[in-house]
């Protein structure tokens, strides 16, 4: 009797032991999976709005001046926020009127198959299209004029948050001078740059051990109760459309 009782003690203590090693590397490789989508969301975000900034701007024709190819204030009558108050203004705030989690581009269609806009719409050839990203909800959406007036789309999940500031050019180098928020911007036209941060978070809860405190854009430290992976990626796109 006394062999049999030692005998479970000793196979009870081998299952748990199996059974804490199984939970954990489950829970290690949930973790490490829900890493690797964040860093992929992470690039995806980068990739996407970098090719919407590097639009801003474009002409059909080069030759043609961009106060001339883009006026102020040129916005669809149904379109409440002006992000273009300068005429060659080629980016500016979100149409949907967040100043820093978003942004708006216009451009020129030039007539090839593969140029559309962020909604995958087709630009006609010259004909000026406007595009804005903008966060909501966690959500990257996207809206254009290419697509129809009150259309957006999400495009990615998983990005909580967007800050956008723009680098603008002082002494008329082409080149930033000082980074600025959209409304410390006086005049539109003279944006070079556009510096973009973005904060990607994870889609499960308590993967971490412990709260994972962040600094947001604001600079304030936030201590969320999730315990969810939380990660910022930033990149400057210069607008080489806007270079003499």
């Amino acid at each position: 009797m006394v062999e049999i009782m030692i005998s479970l003690v000793l196979g009870l203590v081998l299952v748990v032991g199996v059974t804490s090693m199984a939970v954990g590397s489950r829970k290690t490789s949930v973790t490490e999976q829900n890493l690797v989508d964040v860093q992929a969301t992470g690039r995806a975000a980068l990739q996407l709005i970098t090719k919407e900034l590097r639009k801003a701007g474009y002409r059909r024709d080069p030759e043609l001046a961009l106060v001339d190819a883009f006026p102020a204030d040129s916005a669809p009558s149904w379109l409440t926020v002006k992000p273009f108050s300068q005429a060659g203004s080629v980016v500016g705030r979100s149409v949907m009127g967040w100043a820093k989690r978003g942004f708006t581009v216009r451009y020129q269609g030039s007539g090839e198959a593969w140029d559309t806009d962020c909604m995958g719409g087709a630009i006609a050839a010259g004909a000026t299209a406007w595009s804005s990203l903008f966060i909501s909800g966690g959500y990257l959406r996207c809206w254009s004029t290419g697509s129809g007036p009150t259309s957006n789309v999400l495009v990615l999940e998983g990005v909580e948050d967007l800050s956008v500031t723009y680098g603008v050019d002082n002494d008329g180098d082409s080149f930033a001078d000082e980074y600025k928020a959209v409304d410390d911007v006086t005049d539109g036209s003279r944006i070079a740059s556009v510096n973009v941060q973005v904060r990607i978070v994870s889609a499960q809860d308590n993967l971490a051990d412990s709260p994972q405190p962040y600094v947001d854009f604001s600079g304030t430290v936030v201590t969320p109760s999730d315990r969810r992976l939380r990660r910022t990626y930033a990149t400057v796109v210069a607008l080489r459309n806007v270079l003499p």
